[in-house]
């Protein structure tokens, strides 16, 4: 039996979603009687009372939007998501005086139970616009950003591609570019072209689209560039994301161009193809690793490093916490949503039986051990910046990547060529959309707006760069750019995943070299348990990491060539 998850510990029905709402709205409107003229004293017992309310609100928000993600065909879904977007928009018309209200306070509030929310809020101080705008913003952007993200998101849900005599969804078909048959991997290339081609000028259009949006505003907040709203978001400086972006690109030829020149040597070729970058090695036939499996496998790897978060890891196969099967109706991807204290998280998978799947289950369970550890600094607090968010989830994969490389069941050349593939992913591949995006929506202030052929030009461009000499970039890979979802939600989201894995890479490192494991394993555990309430200098501060410095982000890159090492000596 297929495993999914049972939405009921947020809401049984959308009646009892609504009821919710209603009884938040009515918060609200006491809250902002209360606190509009005066913020009183207090201040804490003012934002204890907001969380509360926060809390409701992001109740129900969450059950439409897991709802609505195993649900994509469904129109009734749909509408219902639509409705609950536009009632918590009603209500937060009602609340978004208050952070302004922080704000304009001449200095901020200190030795706060929330001060590391307060810190963050005040990030915005600068930036922010009148209740008035504020209240407008939010209210138009149910017909602005969620609108166009919404159309993307139901636009690739119903596309098809004609793959191997089949008509199948974009999962499918990424999924055999992915395959150890050669033939499959330009099967699936030419049908994923061919299946985003039909499309292309809606696509193209949506995404102008978001970046306007998104550059008016930033326009009207004064907003010194594009990422910076995504710095803030994420309480890091600028600077640091330079740092770790230029140090990656100085390495390029270290890491990727490395690795594709390596891999084109094992498939024995000149040159691989653009769909033969994640082609498996040293694999005779697919592997298999039913799910059953694989939750085995992970809570096996998260116990020998700590029986604690093996714990919390068998909540989650215990309970019905995880939505397991890939389905057409479905969003693509894997992730975990904190949803809220009082309630748990929640995983959505794709799962396809492939190793790479067991990867993917380990990251998005340590993403749920996160969230769960966090619970107790409350809803305002509980969501890690991004910079620390991808922690846990990518110490996660590096755990079960060890306990499979030990176990003696697999081929460790095998293993060590796919944990480099998701490594050069994970850095290298994102940073190069970091680049991507940088150079779209400069194009877009600079010269207006984007044709398709723009799009093509900087992906390829960016591409090439990234990949090096070792890769053909075949034409029909230049709209490849169209179905990364990351780019229409959350603009330079992405260079999160390279710093979270340089990140992890560093402090396994520490945790390998230290003589002392106990002590490493509570402040990680503690590390974790911080949620967002401290600055991420503060939380890596106990393993003497500094972002800041570049020799950090080249300790952490040196695991990837460390690897790349040990797998030449094997060939």
């Amino acid at each position: 039996m297929e495993k999914r998850w049972n939405l009921d510990d947020l809401h049984k029905n959308y009646d009892e979603a609504y009821a919710n709402l209603e009884k938040a709205a009515q918060a609200a409107q006491y809250f902002a009687s209360r606190y509009k003229a005066d913020l009183g004293k207090d201040i804490d017992k003012a934002i204890s009372e907001y969380e509360s309310i926060s809390e409701m609100i992001e109740r129900s928000a969450y059950y439409a939007m897991l709802d609505y993600s195993t649900h994509l065909k469904d129109t009734k879904v749909a509408q219902h998501y639509a409705k609950i977007q536009e009632k918590i928009a009603q209500i937060n018309q009602d609340l978004v005086f208050f952070t302004l209200a922080i704000n304009k306070l001449e200095q901020a509030p200190q030795n706060s139970r929330y001060q590391n929310w307060i810190n963050h809020i005040r990030l915005m101080k600068d930036y922010e616009l009148s209740e008035e705008l504020e209240a407008l913003l939010c209210d138009k952007d149910l017909t602005s950003h969620s609108a166009w993200m919404r159309l993307f998101d139901e636009m690739t849900a119903h596309m098809t591609f004609d793959f191997q005599g089949q008509t199948v969804g974009l999962e499918k078909v990424l999924e055999g570019m992915s395959s150890n048959d050669a033939t499959i991997r330009k099967t699936a290339a030419d049908s994923l072209h061919v299946g985003l081609q039909k499309d292309i000028k809606w696509i193209t259009y949506i995404f102008n689209t978001l970046i306007q949006d998104k550059m008016l505003i930033d326009k009207k907040r004064k907003f010194k560039s594009p990422m910076q709203p995504r710095h803030i978001a994420n309480q890091i400086e600028g600077e640091v994301v330079e740092t770790l972006c230029s140090t990656v690109k100085k390495n390029y030829s270290k890491l990727s161009h490395r690795w594709y020149a390596l891999k084109a040597r094992c498939l024995d070729k000149a040159k691989i193809d653009y769909w033969d970058r994640n082609a498996p090695l040293f694999v005779d036939k697919e592997i298999e690793i039913p799910y059953a499996e694989a939750e085995k496998i992970v809570l096996t790897a998260y116990g020998e490093f700590s029986p604690a978060i093996a714990d919390i890891v068998q909540k989650f196969f215990d309970n019905p916490w995880i939505d397991v099967p890939a389905k057409d109706d479905k969003r693509s991807g894997a992730f975990s949503a904190a949803t809220i204290p009082s309630a748990h998280p929640y995983v959505l998978l794709n799962y396809q039986n492939r190793i790479r799947d067991v990867a993917t289950l380990a990251h998005e369970l340590g993403h749920a051990v996160h969230q769960y550890l966090a619970r107790d600094v409350g809803t305002l607090e509980q969501d890690a910046p991004l910079t620390i968010a991808e922690t846990a989830s990518v110490f996660g994969e590096m755990l079960t990547f060890n306990y499979l490389k030990n176990s003696g069941k697999y081929d460790s050349r095998m293993l060590l060529a796919a944990k480099i593939d998701d490594m050069i992913n994970t850095v290298v591949r994102q940073i190069a959309f970091y680049e991507f995006e940088k150079k779209v929506h400069k194009h877009r202030i600079e010269t207006g707006e984007l044709t398709t052929e723009d799009f093509n030009h900087y992906w390829i461009e960016t591409q090439k760069e990234a990949l090096g000499e070792a890769v053909n970039l075949d034409p029909i890979c230049h709209n490849f750019w169209s179905y990364v979802g990351h780019f229409f939600h959350a603009p330079f989201y992405v260079y999160a995943y390279a710093f979270g894995d340089c990140l992890v890479n560093s402090l396994f490192m520490v945790y390998q070299d230290t003589n002392d494991k106990e002590t490493f394993k509570k402040q990680y555990i503690d590390l974790l348990k911080a949620g967002g309430s401290k600055p991420y200098r503060e939380l890596l501060k106990p393993f003497n990491l500094d972002p800041s410095d570049p020799t950090f982000w080249e300790k952490g890159l040196s695991l990837i060539t460390k690897l790349m090492d040990e797998l030449e000596t094997q060939l």
